[in-house]
C-alpha cells in the first residue's frame, strides 16, 4: 500500500474541491488543430519550430546546418594509435613518479611546522610518575634550577652596578 502524502488526504481533496466549485468552473482546454497535413503534425519538434518562424514572419535559413564530422575508429597496431594510447594506472604511476619529491617536500614542510606549533605545549605538559624519576631526567631540572638561580644573580648584579 503506497503511502499517504499531506496533500492526497480525504479532508484535503474535499477543501480544494469545494474552493474550485465556489470560485469558479473549471475551463477545459482544447487542443487547437494547426493548419497544414498530418503528416506535417507528425514531424519532429525542429519541423515545428520551423513552422513556428514562418507563421512570425521569419524567413527559413538559407544555409543548411553542418553536416556532422565522419566518426574516425582507432586503428589498432603499435605504429598506428596504440602508441598514444596511455591507461589511466599508467598514467597515475607516471605522475606519482614525476611528483615524489614534491609530496615529500611538502610533507616534511608540514611536520616541522606541526612539530614547531605543538613543542611549546607538548614540553609544558606535566606527566605523572609513578616509579623513580629516571637520572637524565633529574639532570635536567638540576640544570633548570641552576640556570634560573645564575639568571637571578646576574639580574641582581646588573642592577648593582647600575645603581653605583
Amino acid at each position: 500500500m503506497p503511502r499517504k502524502l499531506p496533500w492526497q488526504t480525504a479532508s484535503s481533496r474535499a477543501a480544494t474541491h469545494q474552493k474550485r466549485t465556489a470560485s469558479s468552473p473549471a475551463i477545459k482546454r482544447q487542443k487547437l488543430q494547426k493548419r497544414g497535413s498530418e503528416s506535417e503534425e507528425e514531424g519532429s519538434l525542429a519541423s515545428s519550430k520551423k513552422a513556428n518562424s514562418h507563421e512570425h514572419g521569419r524567413p527559413p535559413s538559407s544555409s543548411p546546418p553542418p553536416s556532422p564530422p565522419p566518426e574516425m575508429l582507432m586503428e589498432e597496431g603499435e605504429s598506428n594509435d596504440d602508441k598514444y594510447r596511455m591507461v589511466e594506472d599508467e598514467f597515475l604511476s607516471v605522475a606519482q613518479q614525476f611528483t615524489v619529491h614534491l609530496h615529500a617536500a611538502e610533507y616534511k614542510r608540514q611536520k616541522k611546522a606541526v612539530k614547531s606549533e605543538n613543542a611549546e605545549t607538548i614540553n609544558s605538559i606535566s606527566r605523572p610518575v609513578t616509579g623513580k624519576m629516571p637520572d637524565q631526567t633529574k639532570r635536567k631540572l638540576e640544570a633548570a634550577a641552576l640556570a634560573k638561580r645564575q639568571r637571578t644573580i646576574i639580574e641582581v648584579l646588573g642592577r648593582k652596578k647600575e645603581n653605583g
